[in-house]
């Protein structure tokens, strides 16, 4: 598999350990996803992986003028992280909109709601969609789109999306669950501390990275374990996403 490192030399446990290879490129034909839990090379927990509350993270391509046509959703909170190109969407709320690189949106599910995404532009479109079981079933749909969610230098991090107090974010989630992004280059490197007693899982969303020393290709992640500080270093400039979990 692809869990066998051991930073440091020895330990019992590998602290920043691979666990799927979602690959580059576009492997599909239109529109497709490559599941971190279920589908990536390096997935060792079968059907039903997950992290916590978080049971899926789509790592998610559209050539140009492809997309997903309606499909229905419920009692899931789901963000979308775009990472290149733009997506539009609309939902059976009467909503619609797009969102360029950069920018995110965060949908309570709720009772149900039922949305596309496409592409729209001339040029491919990637996205991860990531699906985190909410503290409570039953809600109200709703949805934010936060075009420019911040937009740190390299060596910095911020918050996405948040329903934990300790990460202020321009949208909230209905789960103690956050996501972040970070940025680096040459000579400067992102530091993220890790908070005890939580999950955490990495994404290279953009770029290569070495974290704590462990390479990760471009949209490989992995989940960390007994790590107090991640330090995210690349010769080149690049972005990871962090998603900060509850343990149960």
């Amino acid at each position: 598999g692809m869990g066998g490192w051991e930073p440091g030399g020895g330990r019992g446990r590998a602290a920043v350990s691979m666990w799927a290879v979602a690959g580059g490129g576009c492997p599909f034909a239109g529109a497709g996803a490559t599941d971190h839990f279920r589908d990536g090379t390096g997935n060792r927990w079968g059907p039903n992986g997950r992290v916590g509350p978080m049971r899926v993270l789509a790592d998610t391509c559209m050539e140009a003028g492809c997309g997903f046509p309606f499909h229905p959703h419920r009692d899931m909170e789901i963000v979308t992280v775009v990472c290149e190109g733009a997506v539009s969407h609309q939902d059976t709320l009467g909503n619609r909109g797009r969102i360029p690189a950069g920018g995110i949106q965060a949908m309570t599910t709720g009772t149900g709601i039922q949305h596309t995404e496409s592409n729209l532009e001339t040029t491919r479109c990637r996205i991860y969609q990531v699906w985190i079981e909410p503290s409570k079933t039953g809600l109200a749909p709703s949805y934010v789109d936060v075009k420019r969610p911040g937009d740190g230098a390299a060596g910095e991090s911020w918050a996405l999306a948040s329903g934990n107090p300790d990460h202020a974010a321009p949208a909230t989630i209905a789960v103690d669950a956050a996501i972040l992004r970070a940025r680096f280059d040459r000579g400067r490197p992102a530091i993220y501390r890790v908070p005890t007693r939580r999950h955490t899982y990495i994404v290279a969303a953009i770029g290569a990275v070495a974290v704590n020393g462990v390479a990760l290709g471009e949209r490989d992640g992995a989940r960390i374990d007994d790590e107090a500080e991640l330090r995210f270093e690349s010769a080149e400039p690049g972005e990871v996403v962090i998603f900060d979990l509850p343990l149960a």
